[in-house]
């Protein structure tokens, strides 16, 4: 979902905050190792066709070395007006 915000925290504190670019891709680079957790989210006035945007998973845990680059989804449901 082009748009969407995409984010991170660590031990309860935001770590990153990013947007997909027009193919839904979000990068958040440089983090330091650690635990952290992804949440997307969408503003629907973006998306005037639709009433609500849900997402699966709504958040997802990832371990970061200090090496990893990875690749997290996120599939967004639509509920139409």
């Amino acid at each position: 979902l082009a748009g969407a915000t995409d984010e991170l925290s660590r031990g309860g504190a935001r770590a990153a905050q990013v947007r997909t670019d027009k193919q839904g891709v979000y990068l958040a680079a440089h983090l330091p190792p650690g635990t952290y957790e992804i949440r997307p989210s969408a503003k629907i006035s973006n998306l005037p066709t639709y009433q609500a945007i849900h997402f699966s998973p709504l958040s997802r845990r990832i371990e970061l070395t200090d090496r990893d680059q990875r690749e997290m989804d996120f599939t967004a449901h639509f509920k139409t007006r």
